[in-house]
C-alpha cells in the first residue's frame, strides 16, 4: 500500500516514470486482485500521460479482459477508446465505443462515453458526430448535476474544430527509459493472456 500510495503522489506531481516504478514494485508484491487492478490502472494512465499508447494500451487491454469489478473493465474500454482515437485509429475506436452498453453504464462512465465520443470522433475529423456526442454529454452532465464534465463539454464544443484543437496527439515511444523494461513485461503479459 506504501508503495502504490508513493506511486499516486509521483503521478499527481507529474514524475510519471517513478510512478510507474513504484506502481509495478507494488504490482509484484499485492496480493488482492482489486488492488492489482487498481495498480495496474494507475500504471496504465501513467503510460497514457507519458503519451507511451503502445503500453497503456496493453495495460487497458489486460485490463478490460481480466479485471475484478465491472467498472474496471467499463473504464479500461472508454480509455481504449480515447487511444484509438488519438492514434488515428478508427476501426478500434468503433469498436470499442460499439462494445459498450451505454444503458447500463452508471452516470460517471455514461458521461465520460459521451465526452469521449465526442473528443474521439473530434481527433478523427468527423465533426458532426464530434457534436452531437459533445452534445450528449453536456446534456446529461447537466441532468445528472456532473458540473466538471458540463464544463468539459462546453469548453470543447466552443472550440469544436479549432486549429488548436485539431493538432495531433503525438505518439510518444521510449527510445531509452528507465520503465522501457516495464513496457515489455506488460506486452509480453497481455500476449500470454491472448488479448
Amino acid at each position: 500500500m506504501a508503495l502504490h500510495d508513493r506511486s499516486a503522489v509521483s503521478a499527481f506531481s507529474g514524475e510519471y516514470e517513478l510512478a510507474i516504478k513504484l506502481a509495478y514494485d507494488a504490482l509484484a508484491i499485492t496480493q488482492s486482485t482489486r488492488e492489482r487492478d487498481r495498480i495496474l490502472g494507475d500504471i496504465a494512465a501513467s503510460f497514457l500521460n507519458l503519451g507511451v499508447h503502445s503500453a497503456a494500451r496493453d495495460a487497458y487491454l489486460i485490463l478490460a479482459a481480466t479485471a475484478q469489478e465491472q467498472y474496471t473493465r467499463w473504464t479500461s474500454t472508454l480509455n481504449l477508446m480515447e487511444i484509438a482515437a488519438a492514434d488515428g485509429e478508427e476501426l478500434l475506436f468503433e469498436q470499442y465505443r460499439r462494445s459498450i452498453n451505454v444503458a447500463v453504464l452508471p452516470p460517471q462512465l455514461e458521461v465520460l462515453y459521451w465526452f469521449q465520443g465526442g473528443t474521439g470522433y473530434e481527433s478523427l475529423g468527423n465533426f458532426g458526430e464530434a457534436r452531437q456526442f459533445l452534445e450528449k454529454a453536456l446534456t446529461f452532465a447537466e441532468e445528472n448535476e456532473l458540473f466538471q464534465f458540463a464544463f468539459q463539454a462546453t469548453s470543447a464544443l466552443r472550440s469544436l474544430g479549432s486549429a488548436e484543437r485539431r493538432q495531433a496527439v503525438a505518439k510518444t515511444e521510449f527510445v531509452e527509459s528507465e520503465v522501457e523494461d516495464i513496457a515489455l513485461r506488460l506486452r509480453q503479459d497481455r500476449e500470454q493472456i491472448g488479448v
